[in-house]
């Protein structure tokens, strides 16, 4: 008697921490999700917010700039086209992300005296440039 009770409770014992480990799997894979879908979510939010900049002021910001003139207009805000109407009609985006959901910076950079954009997130892995999954380009050019 005893040692049936003794067999069944190391069964429960076993089968409940069987179950912890496969929900903790779960969980960890429903946070790496979520937090892909975000850095992504951001990215798109940050490219529209972008390409409204783009419209407005006939480029995209400079290197200096930064992402941050999405929010607020420069204090040396320059915009392109010589006797063109185009103004800084911002904030593009109330809130940029500082970081993305694993604690790096978004790396952007323009090229082409603002004709053109690359942003990505290093993503959990550290990639860079064209090699990370977690990655925006301004549309080629016409």
């Amino acid at each position: 008697m005893i040692i049936t009770a003794t067999i069944a409770l190391a069964v429960v014992v076993a089968g409940s921490i069987a179950l912890n480990m496969i929900n903790r799997g779960r969980r960890e894979a429903q946070r790496t999700m979520a937090r892909e879908q975000a850095a992504h979510r951001e990215l798109n939010a940050l490219a529209e917010a972008l390409a409204r900049f783009r419209g407005d002021v006939e480029r995209y910001p400079t290197n200096e700039e930064g992402l941050r003139c999405l929010a607020r207009k420069p204090a040396a805000f320059e915009a392109a086209g010589a006797g063109r109407s185009s103004y800084w009609f911002g904030p593009y985006l109330e809130n940029v992300p500082e970081v993305d959901p694993w604690g790096n910076d978004y790396v952007y950079h323009t090229a082409d005296g603002g004709r053109s954009f690359e942003l990505y997130s290093s993503g959990p892995g550290g990639e860079t440039g064209s090699d990370s999954q977690f990655r925006v380009a301004s549309p080629p050019a016409n």
